[in-house]
Parts: structure tokens; sequence; C-alpha cells
């Protein structure tokens, strides 16, 4: 099931609300994916969200990943991603 144009266009008018964070504004974009039938609007959520067993296995493989090249993760550390815990 794929968008129209006019949900894409709402998808991304809610990326582009620079009055939230990155990540209210990841979480409603995933949300607006998932109400409208998107499966990868589930996924990208629960990993925004870190409440799905996917979500927690891709965060800390990230964690992981940036702690072994030396980096942090999450807010204030070195390697920041968008992505925080």
């Amino acid at each position: 099931m794929g968008l129209s144009q006019t949900e894409r266009a709402q998808a991304q008018a809610i990326l582009g609300d620079e009055n939230k964070s990155k990540t209210q504004r990841a979480q409603e974009f995933y949300a607006y994916l998932q109400s409208h039938g998107e499966d990868y609007g589930r996924l990208g959520l629960g990993v925004t969200d870190n409440n799905t067993w996917q979500g927690e296995l891709a965060n800390g493989f990230a964690q992981s990943g940036a702690v072994d090249n030396g980096g942090g993760f999450g807010v204030g550390s070195p390697a920041n991603s968008t992505i925080s815990q």
C-alpha cells in the first residue's frame, strides 16, 4: 500500500516542523505512516521509542557500533545520533 501524493506531502510536513524536536518529528512521522497502513511506520516507531524487540535490537546494534568506533551514543556524546535513549 502506498501513500497518495497528499499523504506524502503531509508526512514531509511532519518531518519539516522545526517547532518540534527531531525525536518528536520522528515519532509523529512513523505514527503517521503506521496510521496509514504502512508497516515501516510500526518498525520505525519501535526504533524511535525503543519499545519493541526490533527497536531494542536496532538501537543496541547502533550503540555497540558507536562504542566499537570510539564514540558514544545518545544526547551529548561524540557520536550523537538522532535516536535518543
